[in-house]
């Protein structure tokens, strides 16, 4: 078995790793997110006090611009955030509800939730079956 920890990390770092890491397990490599998008989906978890169903409404977006610029030296416009919010959703880690209001994917959600409350850590497990030949 092969494992790797961790110690002392952020936040935005746990959450930066838990979205790589998550994009292996996408069959379709369409689905995976780019590393820009990784950074930006990162911003919008870590939002402190913020309801998922608030995470992508004006002032939680202007927050993610100001935290890039501050973390990335990464300046990005309203609009492009807009287009970059929107290059994401059919990648099923946004989703939009019939009030059009927007939420990272509760099922991936729950998971980043628990990794930055669990007191014990937070791991993905990898297993490999091979076929019979």
């Amino acid at each position: 078995m092969l494992t790797k920890t961790y110690n002392d990390i952020s936040k935005r770092e746990l959450v930066v790793w838990f979205f790589k890491l998550f994009n292996t397990l996408q069959a379709d490599k369409a689905n995976r997110l780019t590393d820009s998008q990784i950074l930006l989906l990162a911003e919008f978890a870590i939002l402190d006090g913020i309801q998922n169903a608030n995470r992508f409404k004006t002032s939680s977006r202007v927050k993610v611009i100001e935290n890039l610029l501050e973390a990335y030296d990464w300046k990005i416009t309203k609009n492009a955030l807009k287009v970059a919010i929107y290059a994401i959703e059919p990648k099923g880690f946004i989703i939009e509800d019939t009030d059009r209001i927007k939420y990272i994917n509760p099922q991936i959600m729950k998971y980043i939730n628990k990794a930055l409350t669990s007191k014990d850590g937070f791991s993905f497990n990898f297993k490999f079956n091979l076929k019979d030949e």
